[in-house]
Order: C-alpha cells, then sequence, then structure tokens
C-alpha cells in the first residue's frame, strides 16, 4: 500500500546511496511512497524509501530502495552503479542508472536488470507513465 512520505526521508535515501533521484520519481513517491504498475510484459512493484516517522511506517518501509538496493549488488552481474527501485516478483530489478551528463544524479529512464542473464533492458515507460497509472 502506497503513502505519503516527507521529503527529508528521501534526501537521507539520496545521501545514504549518493545519488540524486530524478525530481519526476521524487514527486511521485512523495506522494505516494511505493505502489504499482504495469507494463506489457510485468507488473511492477516500486519499493518505498525508508520511512522513521512512526514505528507502523518504519515496519511498511523495512524493505525499501537502500536495502534492495545494498541486497541487490550480492547478486553477480548486478550493475555496481544501479540503485534498485522496484521489482517485478520474479527476480529482476527495476533500477536507475547515473545520467550521463552528471554521474551523481540518476537518469529518468527506467531499466530492467534480468537476474537470469544479468542483461539491462531500458524499460519504455517513462515516470510520467508509471504516475499516471501508479496504484
Amino acid at each position: 500500500m502506497a503513502f505519503p512520505i516527507d521529503r527529508k526521508y528521501i534526501q537521507e535515501a539520496e545521501l545514504s546511496l549518493g545519488f540524486e533521484f530524478p525530481d519526476d520519481f521524487k514527486d511521485k513517491m512523495e506522494k505516494e511512497n511505493g505502489g504499482s504498475f504495469e507494463t506489457d510484459d510485468d507488473e511492477l512493484f516500486l519499493f518505498p524509501f525508508p520511512d522513521t516517522e512512526d514505528e507502523q511506517r518504519r515496519i511498511r518501509t523495512l524493505t525499501n530502495i537502500i536495502s534492495e538496493t545494498v541486497s541487490a549488488k550480492e547478486w553477480e552481474g548486478f550493475p555496481e552503479n544501479a540503485v534498485a527501485v522496484g521489482d517485478n516478483g520474479s527476480g529482476d530489478i527495476l533500477i536507475f542508472l547515473p545520467s550521463v551528463t552528471d554521474p551523481t544524479k540518476l537518469d529518468n529512464r527506467f531499466y530492467m536488470w534480468r537476474h537470469e542473464t544479468s542483461r539491462v533492458e531500458e524499460v519504455p515507460h517513462s515516470i510520467q507513465d508509471l504516475m499516471e497509472s501508479a496504484s
């Protein structure tokens, strides 16, 4: 279940991961921290940002962008500079990669890391698509 989050928790995650998230993604997550959306091939589930506002929110966000990124980096073939922002429930991970023009910022395109092949494929859906169809 998605719920709003204070922007300070997004900023804390950015500091922890060493990357700035795309503004559109931060805006979406601030309104609904998590959620899901569908592509032609998958239903994708967004990881929330960790939220320690109260005990209920802390528990709801134990599995989060930071913890899932740390965990994914242990998988063979996972891109070292990727940030895990969601999954399809079958082992494939939705990621952001750093921008070519500014490696401290994450590019606003979604990619899917395929766990069976370690291939990275661009997801043909934008953050705007996600914002329109997220549940």
